[in-house]
Parts: structure tokens; sequence; C-alpha cells
């Protein structure tokens, strides 16, 4: 036979089982809950149940460590819109907001802390305080009042919540993690639509890939281009490409192959793409570069492909006019410059007005045949047609035939033109009218540029493989926006220029043509007393 303490004994346990069971239901409830509005408003409805008590509230701590929502369970909607503004944390709930510890009241209206009610309130007597922490910061309270049985709260009551609030602050964390992933899928998905419209609108074609040649992204127009999609590999493409001349790309050395190999920025590569599905070929202006991880480890590549077929058909169109008018213009002027040279020497005697004119258009004619003749040079050297007729030779003999061509131009200005030769001569391997045409081009132009009085010079360094003229001068010297531009083809430097000629700005580019079609460079530098200094290397002769 049991005794009384027995028997109440047994009712205690089976009524802390009955709760724990109920806590265990309600923490499976919460935990499976991801929508953070949905879960908090069933956090307090289950507190509520799982505590057996008339009102339960959950109120939500904002940045600012005051409540900034407040979700409550056992008060109807009327009740609740009649308490009007919700709290934001004073009395007993400020309390625990700042202790962030479990409170117990037995009479909340006797609490020297609480400032009581707002009109049509419920009336509430007991309060079961427990604050939910996550990483260690409060973010939200429970607010238990009334048990429904009339008892007070006991330590039995504090600690089922404790344990209700453990499995609250995982749930609301999870909650928060999930949104926050929502909303980065969300930005993701808009970056990612919003670069598809950029990318689909580009002008130009955009391909993506991995270190493996793999293709991760591409828009229409590379794809249209290139005849590739996305998943395929950029090594085994069936597009066949060249180079502008229709020699054939190796492999490796396209633009998107050396940035994969290499990691090497490449910009503005012309290639020519045969596309398949259309049998015709396409001139491409490709710029790739490397994509690296924040390691700066390499994990990719972006091209860029620009079809630039229009541009070069203008260029190829603009080349045949200049070709052929050149052409045409070469016989009447070659009997307009024999005519007026002619003229000028059977009037010069008689002197006067008829003499001056004669010699003007005596000069005007020799000065359209050269620019006839540049242009001419010009069109064959951009299109491979000009051949070079290379022989050994003394170089010594063709700068002291270009210097006394010069001589009577820089005497008319004062200047000093002196001319150094290495002892025993210089052997070297080129075409001799072509490079007396380079150091006639660099000697008129130190001249033009150089003021009167001023020193001009041209030396000769002889090495085993190259041969270095180097033409310098005291003048002003080259401006720095203007250095590589002085090398473009009808480019003119208006500033420094010191002369009356104009010229066509054909002289430079042609003679850094003419040096590099013989295998050698021409570059400027600035001279140490003031100036400029044109050099030039050509293949020294090999001796037998």
């Amino acid at each position: 036979m049991l005794t009384e303490d027995e028997v109440q004994g047994l009712k205690t346990s089976g009524s802390i089982i009955r709760q724990l069971l109920a806590l265990h239901s309600g923490a499976l409830a919460i935990s499976g809950e991801l929508d953070l509005d949905r879960l908090l408003q069933q956090i307090v409805e289950t507190a509520r149940r799982v505590t057996r008590s008339r009102y339960a509230a959950l109120g939500v701590v904002g940045n600012d460590g005051l409540i900034d929502l407040f979700l409550t369970s056992g008060i109807s909607k009327q009740e609740r819109e009649q308490l009007g503004e919700l709290p934001r944390g004073h009395g007993l709930l400020g309390v625990l907001i700042k202790e962030g510890k479990p409170i117990r009241i037995p009479n909340i209206q006797e609490d020297a802390r609480s400032v009581g009610f707002p009109p049509h309130h419920p009336p509430m007597l007991t309060l079961l305080g427990m604050p939910i922490s996550y990483m260690g910061r409060v973010v939200g309270d429970l607010y238990l009042t009334d048990k429904e049985n009339g008892e007070l709260w006991s330590d039995e009551d504090e600690w089922l919540t404790a344990m209700f609030a453990n499995h609250a602050a995982v749930a609301i964390g999870n909650a928060h993690l999930y949104r926050e992933l929502q909303q980065e899928r969300e930005r993701a998905e808009a970056d990612r639509l919003r670069h598809t419209v950029i990318l689909e609108n580009l002008p130009e074609g955009v391909m993506v890939c991995d270190t493996q040649g793999n293709i991760t992204l591409l828009n229409a127009i590379a794809e249209r281009m290139l005849g590739l999609a996305v998943g395929g590999n950029v090594h085994h493409r069936t597009i066949a490409t060249s180079h502008a001349d229709g020699s054939p790309y190796d492999d490796r050395e396209l633009p998107l192959s050396r940035t994969l190999a290499h990691g090497d920025h490449v910009g503005g590569q012309h290639i020519v793409v045969l596309q398949p599905s259309q049998g015709e070929a396409i001139d491409v202006l490709t710029s790739t570069a490397p994509l690296l991880d924040s390691s700066g480890r390499l994990i990719g590549a972006v091209a860029v492909y620009q079809d630039i077929s229009h541009i070069k058909a203008v260029e190829r169109l603009k080349d045949e006019f200049f070709s052929m008018a050149t052409h045409e213009l070469r016989t009447p002027l070659t009997s307009i410059t024999m005519s007026a040279g002619l003229l000028a020497e059977l009037v010069a005697g008689q002197g006067g007005k008829v003499a001056g004119l004669a010699r003007l258009v005596d000069d005007s004619a020799e000065r359209m045949r050269r620019l006839v003749d540049d242009l001419l040079d010009l069109s064959r050297l951009e299109h491979g047609r000009l051949t070079l007729y290379r022989r050994d030779f003394n170089l010594g003999a063709v700068i002291e035939h270009a210097s006394e061509v010069i001589a009577p131009l820089a005497e008319r200005k004062g200047q000093q033109l002196t001319v150094q030769l290495p002892q025993g001569g210089c052997r070297v391997n080129a075409d001799a009218t072509r490079i007396e045409q380079v150091i006639l081009n660099l000697l008129a132009n130190a001249v033009k540029y150089t003021p009167a009085g001023g020193r001009i010079s041209l030396s000769v360094s002889n090495g085993e493989a190259e041969t270095v003229i180097a033409v310098a001068d005291n003048g002003p010297g080259v401006l720095e926006d203007d250095r590589e531009r002085i090398f473009e083809r009808f480019y003119r430097s208006k500033q420094n220029e010191t002369g009356r000629a104009s010229g066509t700005g054909l002289g430079l580019p042609i003679t850094r043509m003419l040096v590099e079609l013989h295998g050698g460079r021409l570059w400027l530098e600035d001279a140490s007393g003031g100036g400029s200094v044109f050099r030039f290397s050509i293949p020294t002769a090999v001796e037998s």
C-alpha cells in the first residue's frame, strides 16, 4: 500500500513527464519551421502550451536593444487591437532585456519595477520571464503569465522554459541563416539576370571558361561568332583561325590559350575566324584576361571578341583607292615634274616673276612626286608587296651620300651636321636604297625640328649581330604624349616644328616599317644634352 507522499510523488513525476513530452513535441515543431515570421508566432504558441500558461508573449530585440516585434498568444485579435501601441521594453519587460536572466514574479502589480498595464489590457497576476540568447546575444524574451491551475511558477517551470528557450534560440538562428541565404540567392539571381541582360546587349562577344577551357558563360554574339556553346570546350572547336595575312594560327599562340597557359593579359589581337556554318571568314579583334581567386591563383579566363570585318572592309577599300590613285597620279606627275624643271631652267636667266613662278611650280611638282612616292611605299609596305633587294654593302658610302643630300638643307638654317663612322667601315646586309631612304627621312626630320644654328649628328655602332645607326639633335625634343603617335600615319606634331616646310606625316611610319621589314627596330630616346635621338638597327653582314 503506497503512502500519501509516494502517491503525490508519482503524480508529480507523471506531470513532469507530460511536460517533457510536450517540450519534445514543441521543440520538434519549431525546429522544422524556417520561415522567420511563422517561426516566431509558433514559438510563442508552443511556449504557452508547454508551460500551460493563460497568456504568452515573445519580444524580439532589435539592434538598439529595444523590442521591435511583440507577438502574443492567448489574447484575442480584438483584445490585441485594443492594447494600442505595443511595448518597447520598459518596466519588467526591460528588466529581462537588460539583465538577460530569468525572473519569476508572484504579483506583477506589486513589484516595484512594474510600470503597470495600459488600458484594456487583460488582467495578469504572475510572470515567468525567460531570455532567448543566440551566440552570446539576447535576441528575444519569453513572457509567460498566469498558470492555468493558478499556482505560482516553480523551479521545474523555469527549468522547462529555459530548455524550450534554448531550442527556440537555435530555431531562430537557423531561420535567420535561412532568410539570409534566401536573400543572397535572390541577390545572386538578380545579379545573374542583370549580367545576362548586359551581356546579351553588348555589341561584343564575351566568353568565360575555367582553366581546362570548359566554357561557363557565353553570350549569343560569341556563340554565333565562334560556333561554341556553354558546356563545350574551347580546345575542341571546329572553327579555323588564322593571322590577318592568312597564315594559320598555332593553337598555343591564340590569345585565350596564352592566358590559360601563362596568365597573360592579351589585348587587341587580330585573328581571322572561318565560320563553318556560314562558310565565310570574319575579322575579329580579341582581348583576353586571367581570372584569379582571392589568393591570386588562376581559375579561368575571360575573352572579348569584336567583329571588325566592316572596319577591315573599309580599310581595304581605302587602301585600294590609295593604291589606284597613286598609280594613276604617277604618270602625269612625271610629265609635270619634267616639264616644270625644264621650264625653270629656260627662264632662270630672265629673273622676275616668271622665273619665280617657274621655280614655285617646279618645287610644288617635286613635293607632289614625293607625296605620291610615300603613298606608294606605304601601300606596298602595309600589304606586304614591297620587295627588298638585300646584299652585303659598306654602310659608310650610303651614309656619306645621304649626308651630302641633306647638307644644303642644314646649311640654310645654319645647322652643324656631323657624321661619325667606325674605323674600318661597317658592312651590313640590307637593301641599300631603302636604308638610304631611312637615313634621309631621319636626317630631314632632324633638320626640320631643330632650331636654326642647332647641331645634328649621325653615328654608327657596329656589332656582331646588328648595326645601330643613331641620328641625334639638340632641338626641343618630343613630348611624352607624341612619342608613339609620331609613328602613326598622317600624324604630325605641330609643336616644336621650326621649319616652314610642311610634311605629310608619312616619313616616320614608313621609316619604322622599312626598318622592321629588315628585321630591325626603330626607337626614340632623349638626348643627354637635350633634344632627341632616333636609333634603328639592321643586321650586320656575316663574314665569309
